[in-house]
């Protein structure tokens, strides 16, 4: 059987509340940490979100342009042929 002496004992102690308070943090430290990357995966789905809202809303525009130009054009086509 092991005998150790009172200070070994108070040392022990000593160095495993140290342990276990550096065990704390570190899991209070994992959970910011996990928050944070949560609130960066969120702001990033929103901006890919956004990105593609604002280039369908974009594709939308140029298609509408190109239509009207065509229409111009068409027109144009129409009246040189009548002259």
């Amino acid at each position: 059987m092991f005998h150790f002496s009172q200070s070994t004992i108070e040392n022990y102690e000593k160095q495993i509340k140290q342990l276990q308070q550096k065990l704390s943090q570190n899991e209070d430290e994992r959970s910011l940490l996990r928050e944070r990357l949560n609130e960066v995966e969120l702001e990033l789905t929103k901006t890919l979100d956004d990105r593609a809202s604002t280039l369908a809303m974009y594709e939308e525009q140029l298609e509408s342009a190109v239509q009207e130009r065509n229409a111009l054009v068409e027109q144009q086509v129409l009246q040189s042929a009548e002259t």
